[in-house]
């Protein structure tokens, strides 16, 4: 391929983000890293009872206690939260912690993350085409992230749903540009660290993109067998049990941002349970923005709940056979994301990184100015800088958790109605 000057800016650009990135990230707390760091320690010891946490009926976000033991030995004053992804993580981490430190680990993975940021992106831009110029989709897209609590969180925390969000757009990519079977694959990894891409293969279906759904399903097999090889069938019983106990808690943070979560901060927030931080060698008294609040979802509402994701599902699958390419990868695929996001059990800002990397596609749907101003009136309230504002606010509980959930409907909402923009140009892109 000829390098030419508009390729060598684009480069540049993207380096300058990744450095950005990176500076932005600091002294990196890598709390949700470390949770995989130290479930593959205790796999290696052979320990698999402290792996996973041992919630029974409501999953309350703390560690098992043997982790806080470890950690408070060595000094440390990290924020620790549990390990809750597929066992084929922390075995495969097992591999890992003899070899390097953590440390090392998160300084490395800090570089890896701010790379996935910048290429999902850019990724996002391929897929939307050349009517907006991709120096300004990159641009826009990377600084909204990155000034957002969907971006910043996820780069503090080193969280691992940057990979997952970027193998998302990079599923998108593949398939809309005819790479169905690589498509299927580099989802079925994404599902296999979270499992809710499983979801998306819903769209290929109602498209009948079965090479897609074909490459999913013997690389999420693969995986699948690879994890009990690996991890054994027990761990795998722990997990379902967990993923269980949190399909039946409804957690509140300040970036938990989804309806159920939105219905009872409303309505039955004084029965939440205060569950405090977990920091080994902190001193105890958290404020409130320190902790987090749970409630045991009842039966009836839970089962509302899974009723209302079914119900969102088939709308996604109805809408997938009706809407047509280019606007089924750069409309469907982000609102579709936002979506599932809203109605799954707990859900934090940066799991609709996915659909943050698609924002700069508003303004190729509606045009610039309408564009620019759904940008800006929908994602304002949750950039770093304006939610530090209102964080301490009383008018409700947990400000930042309205808006923030507010701020997705809104973009759900547009994503949702981008196809029927008249002023919509998104360009053609030939399938390969």
């Amino acid at each position: 391929m000829q390098i030419t000057r508009a390729n060598m800016l684009h480069i540049a650009l993207m380096v300058i983000g990744v450095l950005i990135i990176v500076y932005a990230a600091g002294d990196h707390k890598s709390s949700d890293l470390y949770a995989t760091w130290l479930a593959g320690e205790f796999f290696a010891k052979g320990d698999l009872a402290n792996v996973y946490p041992m919630d029974d009926t409501v999953f309350t976000m703390r560690p098992p206690e043997a982790w806080v033991a470890l950690d408070r030995a060595r000094g440390g004053d990290d924020d620790l939260f549990p390990f809750i992804y597929p066992p084929l993580w922390a075995a495969l981490a097992s591999y890992l912690t003899p070899l390097t430190s953590f440390e090392t680990v998160a300084g490395t993975a800090v570089w890896i993350n701010a790379a996935l940021i910048v290429g999902m992106v850019a990724l996002a831009g391929r897929v939307t085409g050349p009517a907006l110029a991709f120096p300004i989709f990159l641009i826009t897209g990377v600084t909204l992230i990155f000034l957002s609590l969907a971006g910043i969180v996820a780069i503090w925390e080193n969280q691992p749903q940057i990979l997952v969000s970027f193998l998302i757009v990079l599923a998108i990519e593949r398939a809309r540009f005819g790479r169905d079977i690589q498509a299927g694959g580099v989802l079925a990894l994404a599902a296999a660290i979270k499992l809710y891409p499983v979801f998306f293969v819903l769209i290929w279906l109602a498209s009948r993109r079965f090479s897609a759904i074909a490459g999913f399903a013997v690389a999420g097999a693969a995986l699948g067998v690879l994890s009990i090889v690996l991890a054994g069938w027990p761990l795998h019983q722990m997990f379902l049990h967990q993923i269980s106990t949190i399909s039946d808690t409804i957690l509140i943070t300040q970036i938990s941002y989804n309806l159920d979560t939105l219905i009872a901060h409303l309505t039955v927030y004084d029965q939440f349970q205060y569950i405090e931080r977990v920091q080994a060698n902190a001193p105890s008294g958290a404020s409130d923005l320190a902790g987090w609040n749970v409630y045991e979802r009842p039966f009836l509402w839970g089962l509302l709940s899974k009723l209302a994701l079914l119900a969102a599902l088939a709308a996604i699958y109805l809408a997938a056979r009706r809407v047509p390419e280019p606007c089924r990868s750069t409309a469907l695929w982000p609102a579709a994301v936002a979506l599932i996001a809203l109605l799954s059990p707990i859900t934090w800002s940066y799991h609709f990184l996915a659909l943050f990397a698609f924002l700069p596609a508003l303004i190729v749907h509606f045009g610039a100015r309408l564009g620019t101003v759904m940008i800006a009136v929908t994602i304002t309230p949750i950039l770093l800088p304006v939610a530090a504002l209102y964080s301490t606010a009383t008018f409700v509980p947990s400000p930042l958790q309205l808006t923030g959930t507010l701020s997705m409907i809104a973009l759900l909402i547009a994503f949702a109605c981008a196809c029927r923009a008249p002023s919509a140009k998104t360009s053609e892109i030939p399938a390969s």
